[in-house]
């Protein structure tokens, strides 16, 4: 990931962070400790890069998760399970269970 920022050290200290970002820094700007953005260098950021790709990398770079360990590449599954469609009332419903519907 990134040093993390918040948004007022950001504006506060805006030419010395993009003077970083130039030499190659990542940061992560934080609104209230929650990430809102990232900020690289132009050009070191795959813009293709698919979503879901992105954020297995992120979560391997916080030790979250493991990649394999063989080539070290992800491998696309070859169909995405099918989630079932309901309505969260009924979700909630059923995680309560059925004294709490009385």
């Amino acid at each position: 990931m990134g040093e993390r920022v918040s948004v007022s050290g950001f504006k506060a200290r805006l030419s010395e962070h993009l003077r970083r970002v130039q030499r190659g820094a990542r940061l992560v700007i934080t609104d209230h400790g929650v990430p809102i953005a990232e900020v690289a260098a132009y050009g070191s950021v795959s813009m293709g890069e698919d979503n879901e790709d992105r954020l297995v990398r992120d979560l391997a770079e916080r030790g979250a998760l493991r990649l394999p360990s063989r080539s070290g590449k992800l491998v696309p599954a070859k169909r995405r399970p099918r989630l079932e469609a309901r309505l969260m009332s009924e979700a909630v419903v059923e995680d309560r269970g059925d004294d709490a519907v009385r």
